[in-house]
């Protein structure tokens, strides 16, 4: 997918061309908005990851089976396609990197920029952050994101602050 913003006209010639590099090509408004929407969309997706996370934390203290968990998972309400592309790595602790750790930190970074300078809270974002951070201190900013899973583990271990 590419999201493009700018000139309608320049997009609207430009689009068999984009269309050649990626399968959907959608046009955003003005230049800058497709920036905009990807901070929102890695919002949700960093959101959804740290909640998966969270919840297998929680399944595995229960002493679950995480196979089980996270078939579950995928049939419920709580679907998430992250549960797709990183719910096994957590669940088998692989985390070779796809998408760093600190690569998302530097994303959320953006984020609270940008809602301090429009003065609105992203509370959320903001813990989500200092998790990132202390995966980050905690020498996990070269792991897959999917690893904020070991984090929040630390977070019941005492593993500094």
């Amino acid at each position: 997918m590419m999201m493009v913003g700018g000139c309608r006209e320049s997009f609207e010639q430009s689009l068999e061309l984009l269309k050649l590099v990626a399968r959907k090509v959608f046009y955003t408004g003005a230049s800058g908005t497709a920036s905009q929407i990807k901070l929102v969309s890695n919002l949700v997706l960093g959101l959804n990851r740290a909640a998966l996370a969270e919840g297998l934390v929680l399944a595995k203290a229960f002493g679950l089976d995480l196979v089980q968990v996270l078939y579950l998972l995928r049939e419920s309400a709580a679907y998430s396609r992250i549960m797709d592309t990183k719910g096994e790595k957590m669940i088998h602790a692989e985390f070779e990197p796809q998408a760093k750790l600190a690569q998302h930190m530097k994303d959320v970074s953006l984020m609270l920029d940008a809602a301090d300078e429009m003065k609105i809270s992203l509370p959320f974002s903001e813990t989500h952050f200092d998790i990132l951070e202390r995966g980050k201190r905690l020498g996990m900013g070269d792991l897959d994101n999917s690893a904020i899973l070991k984090v929040i583990e630390s977070l019941g271990k005492g593993l500094g602050s």
